[in-house]
């Protein structure tokens, strides 16, 4: 994974070229190459009770 202008970039994997950002007060959000968009926005900080959330919303898309 790498970071660029405050975004994550994953470099490798079933995801590559997904560009995405975690926040700390619950919100996530990530892009596919495909045009793909997801946004999560939650009204809990981020810690180990919502890990598990955002786990799940970012597989919910898995690129071809």
């Amino acid at each position: 994974m790498g970071w660029v202008f405050g975004v994550a970039v994953k470099t490798e994997g079933p995801q590559r070229g997904r560009i995405g950002w975690s926040g700390g007060l619950g919100t996530d959000f990530f892009v596919d190459p495909d045009g793909t968009a997801g946004i999560l926005l939650t009204q809990v900080e981020m810690g180990k009770d919502i890990w598990s959330l955002v786990a799940q919303f970012q597989s919910l898309h898995e690129p071809p």
